[in-house]
């Protein structure tokens, strides 16, 4: 059999979902796995292939039962004539059928699960009046009719489906449902949809609407909607003799014009439409009533309410104006009201939803690129109700959806078999979990208060099942039964992966491909490996590097251009501090971002220079710096993927199972990638920039999902200020050991709380990068204007970094419910020079783990890898000593500032897991979470402070699967 056919829109309709339905219910295989849709699997399963001979001899009989269907007349409400005929055909395939008491015909395939159900439901309506000739005209491929192409397409792929699966004797995983279902508006009230659910809720596991004739458009994003009509009475009279009495009809155009000019935002989408208004008997009648039908929907429950608001307020406003225009207000007075009469609420689809998944690998295979839209079908009560759902079809050709001229091209090519094999292959293609796997004889530290020790766990599917003793474990949980698999710990010790709370993949990756500074003891030093990276470099081409750190050079200045002309005169060169907030230039680079002594400072940035006003190489933040940065050569795909996965190898290596990551989009495109093919090794929590325009970051997060276990997007990250050590951390007074200077404000307050108040109210959580003093009281400020005017909700609000904050504030942190993300290794490398910066005064404020857990503020704790090494038993190290690695001050510096080792662990775990409303997947090992753990060569109970930093990881778990481990 061929593997291209010449099918028409509607079997490509059907195999589509085919392709969603028949799936095995949910795979043990992560979410990362690849797809690969090998049409060479297809000749594996021989009752798939018969399936799919069914379709090319039949296709005239589903072109003719689609006219058939279309045919019957379907006026509102009235679809039992068209459910008779769509039971016959359903009952015809071998189907169990019935008609329940909603109308709604339903056809059942028992599959291997009966408890588990899909529904894949087409509408059995097409809403024209009772007088419209619904006869089906033929023009070689094409036919004309109303409904052809909307209704009269799913109705039609229904069956084919139907009738396919049976003609191959195909057994389902699940129980399939074919229903053809009833009202598709129904005043918002979905009457078929809401009669399926409730009465299939407890097995309903996923449903499938078929919503027009193409695959191209897929709503897995409804719409909610109101549907409201608008009531005016009064006493009614006669044209003549009444005449200038209060009308109803003219109340409601007033009303309803005013309501044609409501502000309606470009973001959240939003809509509304008028209908016909009614009322009166005549011409020579002045009505005693009239009303108006008026639908609302958005992608905002919020603007639905506003818009609800504004159709009364404007309603209340015609009635006002007509009785105030009346000539004669004393033959009686206007009376109103607002009625909603249904509503559908909004709902969205998990980004790794099978259906999803299923839906993109047969989007690969046949080249197709399914457009994912948001949209009101019947697929919103599902998904609203946390039900997966999926709505395929965009309606009507030619005319339009629901067009008296709607017209249906039959003869549409299609690689059926690619997509038949996509569906089939989709559990055996995917990289699957380990299967039920028990770890015993280890000294297991869980993190779970109820149960802080354990001696051996069970993982099946990528998660905890049973933890506890040796006994409980052989006894309770299968342990003991012949060919389980086990690893013997040989009694090391396990605890959580670590969670780090901040992280920069994107920037570490790039170091992998830079010249590496970290470390370097002076600026000669650094000369030397720029010309290293000269010698490698042809003339002219970008050279780039971080790291350094001019703290720990003799002179512990700043470098200048001139020290890098000296060894890279042909290539432009920028070098970036190790805070990631100033940077270094050679006059190749200034020149070529056109930076020179007349170039103004940008917003919240600073173009150093020196006693002559030239530009002495030093930029400070983001603003300034990216002058330079955006005239570099993207790197390649291929470098920047290498990059990510070298900086990959270095995170699981260091026991790290989780980060919430900060970097480019690009970056994010290529986790994507490598989560579609399984090498992704860490689960990742993506933050986007708050600073882009709201429709783009709604856009982005679209794109990347919330709810993906692996890979998604979380926070928005903005910056309120600098870095310490650079001096442009924004304080409330001057710098100690500089007095010009107060540091650097990235952000305009006023401005940052007018965008964070209209973030927040599009549901984002906020992170904010604050080290200062001054730019911590901002960020809080701002936090406190936005739950005042948006009201209290879960926002789990963060302050990123909050390394020095003013005594007073402390205790605002818990008052709000801010996070406090910290990064105890950043104590470690600023104790030597912090105290200078800022003073004795300000320093007792700094770094204060210990005041911000008296205070009842939550942390989470992290690296800032790149700025620091991503090595989490550094930060434990500096949680219980406050001292330097190599040792003092004697008792720690600021040692009341010093935490226990289970906090530290705490905030490294499940602290970061709340941070990122993940409290209960991930942090402890327990029953029911990921199974992310890591096994260590120290106990870290039992060791020496000293040797924190000399624990290695000896093996990395993600989701039940090693990802790491030393070689034996």
């Amino acid at each position: 059999m061929s593997e291209k056919r010449c099918c028409n829109a509607t079997v490509k309709h059907a195999l589509v979902c085919v392709i969603l339905l028949s799936m095995p219910a949910r795979s043990a295989a992560p979410p990362h796995a690849p797809r690969q849709a090998q049409g060479s699997r297809l000749s594996e399963n021989a009752r798939v292939r018969a399936a799919l001979d069914w379709f090319t001899p039949n296709i005239s009989w589903i072109n003719d039962q689609q006219a058939r269907i279309t045919e019957i007349p379907a006026p509102p409400f009235q679809e039992a004539q068209r459910a008779g005929a769509v039971k016959e055909l359903l009952a015809d395939s071998g189907l169990a059928t019935q008609i329940d008491k909603t109308g709604n015909v339903i056809g059942e395939l028992r599959g291997v699960n009966e408890k588990e159900i899909v529904v894949v439901a087409a509408h059995l309506d097409t809403v024209f009046p009772p007088s419209t000739d619904v006869k089906v005209h033929r023009d070689g491929s094409r036919m004309t009719a109303p409904g052809i192409s909307d209704n009269g397409s799913g109705v039609a792929a229904l069956l084919a489906l139907a009738r396919a699966v049976h003609f191959a004797h195909v057994k389902p995983q699940r129980t399939i449902l074919f229903v053809g279902d009833v009202g598709e508006e129904g005043e918002g009230n979905l009457r078929g949809m809401r009669a399926i659910v409730d009465t299939y809720r407890g097995k309903l596991k996923a449903v499938v609407v078929l919503d027009g004739s193409g695959t191209d458009h897929v709503t897995t994003k409804a719409l909610a909607s109101r549907r409201l009509e608008a009531l005016i009475t009064g006493p009614g009279g006669h044209s003549w003799s009444d005449f200038g009495m209060p009308n109803p009809i003219n109340a409601l155009v007033r009303g309803a014009v005013r309501f044609i000019n409501t502000r309606v935002p470009a973001s959240p989408r939003t809509t509304f439409n008028i209908g016909q208004i009614e009322g009166g008997t005549s011409v020579n009648s002045v009505p005693h009533e009239a009303r108006l039908k008026v639908d609302i929907r958005s992608e905002s429950e919020e603007e639905l309410a506003r818009l609800e608001s504004a159709l009364r307020e404007c309603i209340v406003a015609g009635v006002r104006d007509e009785m105030e225009s009346a000539r004669d207000r004393s033959k009686g007075k206007l009376e109103w009201k607002v009625e909603l009469l249904g509503s559908r609420p909004g709902g969205e689809l998990a980004a790794d939803s099978p259906l999803l998944a299923a839906l993109r690998a047969a989007d690969d295979f046949v080249g197709n690129q399914s457009r994912i839209e948001r949209s009101s079908t019947d697929a919103n009560l599902p998904l609203s109700l946390g039900i997966e759902a999926i709505s395929i079809g965009a309606g009507g050709n030619g005319g339009g959806a629901h067009s008296l001229q709607e017209w249906y091209d039959a003869a549409v090519p299609l690689v059926v078999a690619a997509l038949f094999a996509a569906f089939h292959t989709k559990t055996s293609a995917a990289q699957k979990a380990p299967g039920r796997i028990f770890y015993t004889h280890g000294r297991i530290y869980t993190n779970d208060p109820a149960q802080p020790w354990a001696e051996a766990m069970a993982v099946s599917e990528g998660k905890i099942t049973c933890i506890g003793t040796m006994a409980h474990i052989w006894l309770d949980c299968g342990g003991s039964q012949e060919g389980a698999e086990t690893v013997h710990l040989e009694d090391q010790f396990v605890m959580p992966g670590f969670n780090d709370a901040h992280v920069h993949l994107g920037g570490a990756a790039a170091d992998e491909l830079a010249v590496p500074l970290t470390g370097v003891p002076s600026v000669e030093e650094m000369q030397k490996r720029v010309a290293a990276a000269v010698a490698r470099h042809k003339e002219g081409e970008w050279i780039t590097g971080g790291g350094w750190d001019h703290t720990l050079w003799p002179e512990k200045r700043f470098p200048n251009r001139q020290q890098l002309d000296a060894v890279a005169p042909k290539n432009p060169v920028i070098l970036t501090h190790i805070s990631g907030h100033v940077a270094v230039a050679n006059s190749f680079a200034l020149k070529s971002a056109e930076i020179n002594k007349t170039t103004p400072n940008p917003p919240g940035g600073e173009i150093e220079h020196d006693g002559l006003g030239e530009p002495t190489g030093m930029l400070k933040e983001n603003a300034a710096m990216s002058l330079v940065r955006v005239r570099i050569p993207d790197p390649t795909a291929e470098q920047r993927r290498k990059g990510i996965e070298l900086v990959l190898q270095n995170v699981a290596r260091n026991g790290v199972t989780s980060v919430q990551d900060y970097s480019d989009w690009a970056d994010f495109q290529v986790y994507q990638q490598l989560k579609e093919e399984g090498k992704l090794t860490v689960r990742i929590t993506e933050w986007l920039p708050f600073n882009l325009p709201l429709n783009e970051l709604q856009n982005r997060q679209a794109q990347g999902g919330t709810k993906d276990p692996w890979l998604k997007t979380g926070a928005l990250k903005a910056f309120t200020d600098g870095a310490l050590g650079s001096r442009t951390a924004a304080m409330l007074e001057p710098y100690s050991d500089d007095p010009s200077t107060s540091g650097i404000l990235t952000n305009d307050p006023e401005k940052l709380t007018a965008m964070a108040i209209q973030r927040d109210k599009s549901g984002f959580q906020l992170a904010f990068h604050a080290i200062g003093d001054r730019a911590n009281r901002i960020a809080l400020d701002v936090f406190a204007a936005v739950a005042k005017a948006n009201g209290p909700r879960d926002r789990r609000d963060r302050i990123e970094h909050a390394q020095v904050v003013a005594p007073m504030d402390f205790a605002r942190f818990a008052e709000l419910h801010v996070i406090a993300s910290m990064q105890p290794s950043h104590q470690t490398t600023d104790m030597r020079w912090a105290e200078d910066r800022i003073g004795r005064e300000r320093i007792i404020g700094a770094y204060a783990w210990a005041t911000m857990l008296k205070n009842g503020v939550r942390l989470a704790f992290g690296t800032d890898y790149n700025v620091e090494p991503i090595r989490p038993f550094r930060g434990l190290y500096a949680c219980v000593t406050r001292e330097r690695p190599e040792g003092g001050p004697k008792n720690g510096w600021e040692p009341q500032e010093k935490i226990s080792l289970a906090d530290c662990i705490r905030a490294y775990t499940s602290g970061s897991a709340y941070a990122q409303f993940e409290e209960g997947k991930k942090g402890e090992l327990k029953p029911g979470e990921y199974a992310d753990f890591i096994v260590l060569s120290n106990d870290l109970t039992k060791v020496s402070p000293a040797q924190l930093t000399k624990t290695r990881v000896l093996r990395t778990v993600v989701g039940g699967r090693t990802v790491y481990q030393v070689a034996q």
